[in-house]
């Protein structure tokens, strides 16, 4: 009886332990997926010119023609759009929110020639199933080429 009572108070002990366990490598997973959202839209953002918004507003991201259209696109879903129109499962069906704004006249500290108006700051939000959101950002900088 003695026995059945120690190894009962044990194997609680392990499952309170798996269940923390199961619980962190959950949000490890969705935190993972998020980053990677995040990362995939920067870099599509860094392939388009540097410029401010169109003056029509773009109704898809494929239509998007510079960083600056991105400000302010959000979309949120458990199958998130590529660019080519391709859908991307994410998660087991979990929701994940993509924003991005953009903050125009962000100088690198120290820089004192040049105007305000050829950087952008641009963060891309996305939000996991359990409310947890972050953030990746980058400057971007209006280099004209001369040749």
């Amino acid at each position: 009886m003695v026995a059945s009572v120690v190894v009962a108070v044990a194997v609680l002990g392990i499952v309170s332990v798996l269940t923390a366990s199961s619980q962190q490598t959950s949000v490890l997973r969705q935190n993972a997926i998020a980053v990677g959202l995040a990362r995939q839209l920067l870099e599509e953002i860094a392939a388009k010119p540097f410029g401010p918004p169109a003056s029509s507003t773009a109704a898809t991201r494929g239509s998007f023609q510079s960083i600056g259209d991105y400000n302010g696109y959000t979309d949120s879903s458990g199958a998130i759009t590529q660019l080519d129109g391709s859908v991307v499962a994410v998660g087991d069906g979990e929701t994940y929110t993509r924003q991005v704004s953009e903050q125009t006249g962000a100088v690198p500290a120290g820089d004192t020639v040049s105007p305000a108006s050829d950087f952008v700051l641009v963060t891309v939000s996305v939000t996991t199933p359990q409310g947890q959101t972050l953030k990746i950002s980058r400057t971007f900088c209006n280099v004209p080429i001369v040749r």
